[in-house]
């Protein structure tokens, strides 16, 4: 399960279905960026939903989970009512994936705390690494459906 949670994560919030798949990432990161292109355009069942931690519903994620935000260095993914960070939510979110990405799941034969200190390096330093934007890219017509956005209140009850 998640490196920050144990062994048990807290339930999901009531915004999230049970079936929900999805992942919370740094919106102004570029390679966070490229990521959230790469599971749309090869999550091919078009499972897996997307949000930033800028928006409403990544603040939402993070205030459930009581996660800081102020500086993000994981990319969070829930389903199935558990929440996974690090190189934990990668290969889970790499395991809803079709051939030929899923050979790539034989890391977790590495040892979590291996895995997630690489992770933890990258994340660090992923600003000098790759980059990042001025504020967060808006997605393209076709990719907006891919992505969760928070309903109000306001809005559900006027549906």
């Amino acid at each position: 399960m998640s490196g920050k949670f144990g062994q048990a994560s807290p339930p999901p919030p009531a915004f999230l279905g049970a079936d929900d798949k999805l992942v919370v990432f740094d919106g102004v990161c570029k390679f966070c960026h490229f990521w959230s292109r790469f599971i749309i355009r090869f999550d091919t069942s078009q499972q897996i939903k997307l949000t930033t931690v800028q928006s409403p519903a990544g603040a939402a994620i993070l205030k459930h989970y009581a996660l800081t935000n102020s500086h993000i260095e994981s990319v969070y993914y829930i389903a199935n009512g558990q929440i996974f960070e690090k190189s934990t939510a990668v290969l889970q979110i790499i395991k809803q994936l079709p051939w030929p990405w899923r050979p790539l799941l034989i890391f977790i034969i590495i040892p979590r705390p291996l895995r997630d200190a690489l992770y933890s390096l990258i994340a660090r330093n992923r600003y000098q690494l790759f980059g990042r934007y001025g504020q967060c890219p808006l997605p393209s017509a076709e990719q907006q459906a891919r992505y969760f956005v928070l309903r109000t209140e306001e809005e559900l009850s006027q549906k």
